[in-house]
């Protein structure tokens, strides 16, 4: 993006996007959980289900990102079989290895919490209040893990690094769904947002107390402005890098970079959602259709 550019200073904000997802993301995984019985909870078909949803996606993401910055930009790392393999099993961030695709991080967290929620769902969902507040002071708790890491490992890049935006999610779920008084939430809304000023910054507990109140206030079943651009969103995410990478390659090899800042901004913008329309048409949505399938079965089918 040129540097120059009205919407690509704007843009530089689009990293706390992040905190939206996590805390989004707190929210809607157990709210969709809390839709079937609990009795029909397995934490493996969970997993299975998640993973393919947001798997095949991601590995193609991946075989384009290699080919981009690996063949296009002759980046030899991007060949290397360990690299390879941590990214497909999501790894680096333990492993100490880079991110081919460098947003997938976010998902590489992503997936740490669906490990971890597959472990608590069945406490949060629990009738007794007490295995509730429990099971959410345990949940919250989980992000002093942070500070035991082993040295050389960067904490950014993992869950407990972030837990207090998903246990904003998670308890903006539990207020809405009537699992907890509105004290109860006041007071945990209230410590998770000091902790967050305390030990973050002012702009991530913005970030976090903004996306709270804006889950709190819109009808569950509202369509907003952008919801078709959401739909794509995941799409979106996974295309964009490698896709402006290569449109901005070959426009600066025409000496298009003499184009207007802003105007230039806009093509690489309007050429990632362009993009991420077929991806979503052919990769994604035969993935979403595939763990639908997958989560059609009782506990019943699950057993044979």
């Amino acid at each position: 993006m040129p540097h120059d550019s009205y919407l690509s200073n704007l843009a530089q904000f689009g990293d706390k996007g992040v905190q939206v997802f996590f805390i989004l993301s707190g929210f809607v995984i157990p709210y969709s959980l809390c839709r079937r019985s609990l009795s029909d909870f397995s934490p493996p078909r969970f997993l299975l289900r998640r993973m393919t949803r947001i798997h095949p996606p991601y590995l193609l993401a991946v075989v384009l990102a290699m080919a981009t910055y690996g063949l296009v930009l002759g980046r030899p790392g991007f060949f290397d079989p360990k690299v390879v393999a941590s990214n497909f099993l999501y790894l680096p961030s333990l492993l100490e290895t880079p991110w081919l695709l460098n947003v997938s991080w976010t998902l590489g967290v992503e997936a740490q919490f669906y490990l971890l929620v597959s472990v608590f769902h069945p406490f949060l969902a629990s009738d007794s209040p007490r295995k509730r507040r429990t099971a959410f002071t345990l949940f919250l708790s989980t992000c002093l893990l942070g500070e035991v890491l082993p040295e050389g490992i960067n904490g950014w890049y993992l869950l407990p690094m972030w837990i207090p935006f998903f246990a904003l999610g998670l308890l903006l779920f539990l207020y809405q769904s009537g699992k907890v008084s509105k004290a109860e939430f006041s007071m945990f809304m209230a410590g998770i947002l000091l902790f967050l000023l305390i030990e973050y910054t002012k702009l991530f507990t913005l970030t976090a107390a903004g996306t709270a109140v804006l889950i709190a206030l819109v009808p569950g079943k509202a369509k907003l402005p952008g919801h078709s651009l959401g739909k794509i969103s995941y799409s979106l995410y996974l295309v964009h890098l490698p896709v402006m990478v290569l449109l901005a390659t070959w426009l600066k090899s025409l000496e298009w970079f003499t184009a207007p800042p802003d105007l230039f901004a806009i093509i690489l913008l309007l050429a990632a959602i362009l993009a991420s329309l077929p991806f979503y048409l052919l990769v994604e949505k035969p993935s979403l259709n595939w763990s639908r399938k997958l989560g059609s079965g009782s506990k019943t089918s699950e057993r044979q």
